[in-house]
């Protein structure tokens, strides 16, 4: 379930928009991009225990790689359930 907060911002992104307030800045929108970021996990999923693992394991061993997998899975399961919600903010500094 994706909490919100009175201002109708993901909880994640709301403490980053009141900073911005806080700094000056006015019109602060957000861009969600938690579909985006569970896709890039997905997909980060598949190569490193795909095509890429032999290169993965080079570069950082075999705990590294294993490592790796578990990390990009992690990003699934958060971003799945809303408890990561990536986002990017734009505004404009009052003059």
């Amino acid at each position: 379930m994706l909490v919100r907060t009175e201002l109708g911002l993901p909880v994640t992104s709301a403490p980053a928009w009141t900073r911005c307030q806080s700094a000056g800045f006015v019109d602060v929108e957000t861009l969600d991009r938690n579909v985006w970021f569970n896709e890039f996990c997905r997909n980060l999923v598949q190569r490193i225990r795909g095509p890429e693992y032999a290169i993965y394991v080079e570069v950082l061993g075999e705990d590294g790689a294993r490592d790796g997998i578990a990390a990009a899975g992690e990003g699934v399961v958060i971003t799945s359930q809303g408890q990561l919600r990536p986002a990017h903010l734009r505004g404009r500094k009052a003059v």
